[in-house]
């Protein structure tokens, strides 16, 4: 069914059957997924296809929640605009 509806491809970064990682390969029988941390893992297309499959990938950017903390007091304008400033900087950020 994985092939077939190629619900994600290699390169993709997915969720499914529990586990996160970057598409290695997609076989007949298993999918192969590494992590951040380098860990190879093997998933058998029947766990995949038995549940959800969260393809981080597909829309073609990422999206990210960074909690930061101030100070009680603290200028929110001002910690906003700094924010801003430095974010505005970024390469990766749109």
């Amino acid at each position: 069914m994985i092939l077939l509806f190629r619900p994600f491809t290699v390169g993709h970064k997915i969720t499914a059957a529990g586990h996160t990682g970057v598409v290695e390969e997609v076989g007949l029988l298993a999918s192969t997924l590494s992590t951040p941390h380098n860990d190879t893992i093997i998933i058998p297309n029947s766990a995949i296809t038995g549940g959800s499959i969260v393809n981080h990938a597909s829309k073609g950017t990422n999206r990210a929640a960074i909690d930061v903390g101030v100070s009680y007091g603290t200028d929110l304008a001002r910690a906003i605009h700094v924010a801003a400033e430095a974010l505005g900087g970024a390469e990766l950020v749109r």
